[in-house]
């Protein structure tokens, strides 16, 4: 070999000593040369360690990359799940108000229907027996008048309808497969708008006025048909429940307790009754009363006002609330009377019974008996 060659190789060498070094394998820290200990880390060097080039990564910078990178798919997949359980949660909201406008509407619309009815009958009763005042429009007054407070309640209900449409106008992200009910909520609550506007103002001749309300109606329906005929289709509304549903669930089961409680005190009301006769019949209660824990309705109390147009809801509440008022004075007085024997207890006890199976029965005919609301519509349904 020449001795330019020589120095050539000499060259290389030195090039390459420069650009590879020896590393750790512990902590990928560059060896000093001639050291037999790893300056960083402590870890004895292997003398056959091969010559290699420096990682671009050591393990300390591996494992803060890897977190990062393992940050970020965790976000990612929190994300996408925050995501979905929202939109599951829009598309409940979504279907339980479209249940309600469904529930509400038909109710909304018998109340029209028997307001339109009413104008109809008092103006062709002016006409062919000069019933209801001088003129027409004495009669329409008078019918508009013994309906006020009919007119009152289509007043909330079109507003209450209106607010849930809103929220139903628009379907949630997620749920576009919900598309579908949009154009027949619109149809629906179009022809409800149509039928309150012609009950609540009355216009032009009789003829007209019953021709309108015939049509109006018979809209209203089949409208309100063909809505329920996708409701019953999909199992997945019929399995969602309102708030108004949820709510009455709650109270039938309060009440259900006391109808049970009510119906097993065999007392008297009557004012004549002899006194020992029911301090007997009382004192066969008392023990199991005064064990009893005092009621607590304020779950269904606090949201009273959520409520407050809705007359089967807030009936009931009333009833529910004021039941349990007389149920916590039956436990009140019977402890009293179990611990003291004071007449005057025993007295207080025997009028919070009579109360409480008042208000219980109260319950039975006034709650039950709205659950006709919408029945003359329903009945042309079928």
């Amino acid at each position: 070999m020449s001795e330019k060659e020589k120095g050539i190789n000499e060259q290389k060498e030195s090039l390459e000593e420069k650009v590879e070094s020896k590393f750790c394998s512990e902590c990928g820290e560059e060896i000093v040369s001639g050291h037999k200990f790893c300056h960083k880390c402590g870890k004895a060097i292997d003398e056959k360690l091969q010559k290699a080039k420096k990682p671009l990564i050591n393990k300390k910078q591996f494992y803060i990359i890897g977190g990062i990178v393992l940050c970020i798919i965790i976000g990612i997949f929190t994300n996408s799940y925050i995501k979905e359980q929202k939109q599951k949660e829009a598309r409940y909201n979504y279907l339980a108000n479209v249940k309600e406008f469904y529930k509400e509407i038909i109710i909304a619309g018998a109340n029209v229907e028997d307001i339109a009815d009413t104008i109809q009958n008092y103006w062709n009763e002016y006409i062919f027996e000069k019933k209801h005042g001088s003129s027409i429009d004495s009669a329409v007054f008078s019918a508009m008048s013994d309906k006020s407070e009919e007119i009152e309640q289509a007043e909330k209900d079109s507003e209450q309808i209106l607010e849930l449409y809103r929220k139903i106008k628009v379907v949630p992200e997620g749920s576009e497969d919900l598309n579908e009910y949009i154009n027949l909520i619109d149809n629906v609550y179009n022809s409800y708008t149509d039928f309150y506007s012609i009950a609540t103002e009355p216009t032009g001749n009789f003829t007209q006025y019953a021709n309108s309300n015939n049509e109006k109606t018979d809209k209203f329906l089949s409208d309100y048909r063909a809505l329920t005929n996708l409701i019953e289709s999909n199992k997945e509304l019929q399995e969602v429940e309102t708030e108004s549903e949820s709510m009455m669930e709650k109270i039938n089961s309060v009440m259900k307790e006391y109808n049970s409680l009510s119906e097993s005190m065999s007392i008297s009301s009557a004012i004549d009754t002899p006194k020992e006769k029911i301090y007997e019949e009382l004192k066969k209660i008392i023990p199991d009363i005064s064990n009893k824990k005092e009621k607590d309705v304020s779950e269904i109390e606090k949201e009273k006002e959520k409520f407050k147009d809705d007359e089967k809801i807030s009936n009931a509440i009333e009833i529910v609330i004021s039941a349990t008022e007389s149920y916590n004075d039956m436990v009140k007085y019977g402890k009293l009377y179990n611990k003291n024997k004071s007449e005057k207890d025993l007295d207080e006890f025997k009028s919070a019974v009579i109360d409480f199976r008042g208000e219980v029965a109260t319950y039975i005919m006034q709650v039950d008996s709205l659950d006709g609301d919408g029945e003359s519509l329903k009945d042309k349904l079928n």
